[in-house]
């Protein structure tokens, strides 16, 4: 038999031995706990081991006649393998041939070890262009996974920062929404404040109107009863009482009017601070955006007619709020 029929014949040999695994060996579902191999698993495994390190090696270098021992070997092994899956538990002395068979391969373990180990040292241990293609698809590999993490980590940061411009953006809303409460507030406040005044000028009205349409019945009917010192004095009086209620009616319509003022301008401040951020959004530059926020500003923090003084000062033109923020604008562009 030349080299290449024996190479031939060991690769099929090592191909059909590391195809069988331990459990086909062991056989405990088959067989039991009391007819199984069990007490071989330490063999099967080192010998299963060594056929897969010598599937890796290269023995196109190996001088033949240890291939020629090395076949022989294999294929010593490939019968007692056969034997041990043939094993029929239901035979006469199956036990004795059981421990038998396991001594047999114990035995040939020991036997062949130092053989195979020689022919795979001679072969250089494993085939040198096996380790370089294992290593270049390791590298292939690595570098795979590497870029993969790569373009995971540059989506992660997308994200990371698409969720921070929403983060931002919704913090944004709900501030510019939460500052509209207060004028929200304010302006519910006023509203109540002037029904209230609303109400007090009317019914002073009533008041005054009836107590003057009192009064001219009472002159017409009782004035020819009365002296003129007398008409002076209840004259006098009831002009006293006359012009207490007329101040009245004037003082409470000045306080609802104040009321509705102010009602008026905090709802103007909320419906500003509401809008806001609709107009912000609709602006395409950063001018228009700072001439939004500076109206808006304008519209929240100018003075305004408080309504509860007679003769007020003028309301200055800008605040200096707005100076300030034209200073940070300029700064900034610096």
């Amino acid at each position: 038999m030349n080299e290449k029929k024996i190479l031939d014949g060991i690769r099929d040999l090592i191909d059909e031995l590391t195809k069988i695994t331990l459990e086909s060996l062991v056989r405990t579902k088959e067989l039991g706990e009391v007819h199984d191999f069990r007490a071989g698993t330490k063999t099967f495994k080192q010998l299963i081991q060594l056929f897969n390190t010598l599937k890796e090696a290269n023995l196109n270098e190996v001088p033949g006649f240890i291939l020629h021992e090395l076949l022989n070997s294999l294929d010593t092994a490939k019968h007692i393998f056969g034997k041990i899956k043939q094993f029929n538990p239901k035979i006469d002395g199956a036990i004795r041939n059981r421990d038998h068979l396991i001594t047999e391969v114990e035995r040939f373990y020991k036997e062949q070890l130092q053989n195979i180990q020689s022919v795979i040292s001679l072969s250089g241990a494993f085939n040198f262009q096996i380790l370089v293609k294992r290593a270049r698809e390791g590298i292939n590999e690595i570098q795979k996974m590497r870029t993969e993490a790569e373009n995971e980590r540059k989506s992660l940061l997308s994200e990371s920062k698409e969720i921070m411009d929403k983060m931002h953006d919704a913090a944004a809303t709900v501030g510019v929404a939460a500052h509209a409460i207060p004028f929200a507030k304010e302006a519910l406040s006023h509203q109540k404040q002037g029904n209230r005044w609303l109400w007090a000028t009317i019914i002073l009205a009533i008041l005054t109107l009836g107590f003057g349409a009192g009064n001219v019945w009472y002159y017409i009917i009782k004035t020819s009863s009365l002296s003129s010192a007398q008409a002076i004095q209840v004259g006098i009086s009831k002009l006293v009482v006359f012009g207490i209620l007329y101040f009245g009616v004037v003082w409470c319509g000045r306080m609802y009017k104040a009321q509705r003022h102010n009602y008026v301008i905090n709802q103007h401040r909320q419906n500003a601070l509401k809008t806001f951020e609709t107009f912000v959004k609709a602006a395409s530059d950063e001018q228009t955006k700072n001439a939004v926020l500076i109206q808006a500003t304008q519209s929240i923090f100018s003075p305004q007619y408080t309504g509860f003084v007679a003769k007020e000062p003028e309301p200055g033109a800008s605040p200096k709020i707005l100076e300030i923020i034209r200073g940070v604008f300029s700064s900034t562009k610096e």
